[in-house]
């Protein structure tokens, strides 16, 4: 329960967050869409079969990505000023996991927060090489939204 209670704060704070504002119909839109995302998330993930888990120590590391939407944003003006190569397909060492449901949930965390830029968009992971598959417009160091943006 209060395992359920910290997921519904953190989606009402991510909400806040996302936002920019603090005001009431914020908040009650927050509440609103966190439980909603409760509700519906459970029942579509057992509907599927599909256990998917986060933790909320997970979006610590949120905190990284305005700065890298901006050097995406910057990557992007570059590119469209001087387009050189279509853009390259890279795999990207990461300790994607398993099976288990905090793998998937931190694979989903982790593949919204690296895409959410116009440089680096996440087009799948493979389990057996652990390695993340990326696709970007300039090969940069920072792919993943991560300390050393590379390994989560």
């Amino acid at each position: 329960m209060v395992r359920t209670m910290l997921r519904w704060f953190s989606y009402v704070a991510l909400w806040l967050a996302l936002t920019a504002h603090f005001n009431r119909q914020e908040v009650v839109a927050g509440v609103l869409v966190a439980t909603l995302v409760m509700i519906f998330g459970r029942r579509v993930s057992r509907a599927v079969g599909l256990e998917v888990s986060f933790q909320p120590r997970w979006l610590r590391r949120l905190v990284q990505l305005p700065g890298q939407v901006s050097r995406d944003l910057v990557t992007l003006a570059r590119h469209l000023a001087h387009p050189k190569e279509p853009g390259l397909y890279r795999a990207v060492p990461c300790r994607v996991g398993g099976t288990s449901a905090a793998d998937r949930g931190r694979r989903a965390l982790v593949t919204a927060a690296a895409s959410l830029g116009p440089d680096t968009y996440v087009l799948g992971w493979d389990l057996d090489r652990q390695v993340v598959l990326v696709h970007q417009l300039e090969r940069s160091a920072q792919v993943l939204p991560t300390a050393d943006g590379v390994h989560p």
